[in-house]
């Protein structure tokens, strides 16, 4: 059976085929949500990629995808596996080689092909996992599922939606079994990339082959509802998983709680904060947090307080994104005197201001032309290491608003020499 390609994955089939995302038959041009590639671009990636499979690469990019570098194995068959394949990376061995290796080392290839392409993939190298694919079919190396259930991690955490979704599809057409784990990937590349409808879409096909969902996929789909303010939609998807016996955690919860929070809708953030707890969880600071935004967003300092009064009242400490909300409370009704309350709080409790809370002091005095203030907040970030290029746009455009370009380009020079390059903002 013909193994695919990375050609063929970008998006160079011109059959026609059943679009699992579009729930029709398609082709390549046809295909209303991309499930395969735009030719041009993924054509010039293949060259691209192809081209530098065994010609002179940069140093950097060769030790990356040097197969010494993949793992260490105690195993003596595994070692001359990987052995092989840094001679032949090296282009100091050829295939011909396979052929004089013990059956037991040839066996181990597949193992060590495998956990060079997951090697790739967990640090977002979709390209060079492909690279690794084609030299698996080149030493004529059969991919199992797990080969391709690496594929689809390595595009998901690429956020290569597409390419995820195509390699799913080729363990079947392998006549393999996609796992529950692949799934999984899919769905989740799916709502990272804010295209909801479509993982679900997958859920459904994850069904229609008997496959029972688990945590991960009904989290990923109810964070992502809650992530663009839908809360209805999350609860539903909650309540679908309780409804199949999964074991929801705290954090599906509090993803509820948020989606209620950005849809605006308190009455039902607190109905399910009452569930987390007659479901035996013990609230926690994103719990709690999450209902603090709520009200910092809509300026209401007086109710924020009440929700971090809340936090004692649990136990719990509040911590720095709990001080950092309540300040945008403050900032958000003019308050700046409140911001200094604040400040004082989480340093009485031990709490260190964060780059966020530097930026956010700053910012808010930059906004209202108090460039002293502002200064002194950024002198101290500027001491504790906490200052990054939005700190320095903050604090220019205090000085550019008051007028003072000497003391802005002053600022500059001093950020540079602390080794924050300005980008184009500033």
């Amino acid at each position: 059976m013909e193994q695919p390609s990375p050609t063929r994955a970008h998006g160079i089939r011109r059959e026609s085929w059943t679009c699992v995302a579009c729930t029709e038959t398609v082709d390549d041009a046809t295909c209303k949500e991309s499930v395969l590639r735009n030719k041009e671009t993924w054509l010039g990636l293949c060259a691209s990629s192809l081209g530098l499979l065994f010609v002179a690469q940069t140093e950097a990019a060769r030790d990356a995808a040097r197969p010494a570098s993949i793992f260490h194995t105690g195993k003596p068959e595994d070692a001359r596996a990987l052995d092989f394949l840094e001679r032949w990376f090296k282009e100091e061995e050829d295939l011909g080689g396979l052929q004089r290796m013990p059956p037991k080392v040839r066996q181990r290839l597949r193992f060590v092909f495998n956990n060079a392409i997951k090697a790739a993939g967990t640090t977002g190298k979709n390209a060079q996992a492909l690279q690794w694919y084609d030299r698996m079919t080149a030493a004529d190396i059969k991919p199992n599922a797990r080969t391709f259930g690496k594929l689809i991690a390595a595009a998901a955490t690429a956020g290569m939606v597409e390419d995820a979704e195509f390699w799913l599809e080729s363990i079947r057409e392998q006549g393999l079994e996609p796992s529950v784990v692949a799934y999984s990937s899919v769905i989740c590349a799916c709502c990272e990339a804010h295209t909801v409808p479509r993982a679900e879409r997958w859920f459904q096909h994850a069904l229609q082959q008997g496959l029972q969902p688990d945590l991960i996929m009904y989290s990923a789909i109810i964070n992502a509802w809650a992530e663009i303010g839908e809360g209805d939609k999350a609860a539903e998807w909650m309540a679908k998983a309780e409804a199949e016996g999964i074991d929801v955690n705290l954090a599906c919860y509090n993803a509820v709680i948020k989606g209620y929070c950005r849809q605006g809708n308190l009455d039902k953030a607190s109905e399910w904060l009452d569930r987390a707890k007659e479901g035996g969880h013990s609230l926690d600071l994103s719990s709690f947090n999450t209902v603090i935004n709520y009200f910092a967003e809509k300026g209401d300092t007086e109710a924020a307080k009440v929700w971090l009064g809340h936090i004692l009242a649990a136990g719990l400490q509040p911590d720095q994104v709990s001080y950092n909300t309540l300040m945008k409370a403050e900032i958000a009704c003019g308050r700046l005197a409140g911001l200094q309350e604040h400040l004082s709080a989480m340093q009485l409790q031990g709490l260190k201001p964060t780059v966020l809370t530097y930026g956010t002091v700053v910012s808010a005095y930059a906004d209202a032309g108090d460039v002293d203030a502002a200064q002194s907040w950024y002198d101290k970030a500027l001491k504790e290491k906490k200052v990054n290029v939005n700190l320095l746009s903050s604090m220019m455009k205090a000085y550019v608003k008051v007028g003072n370009l000497k003391a802005a380009e002053r600022c500059m020079q001093e950020a540079q020499e602390e080794g924050i390059e300005p980008n184009h903002v500033v």
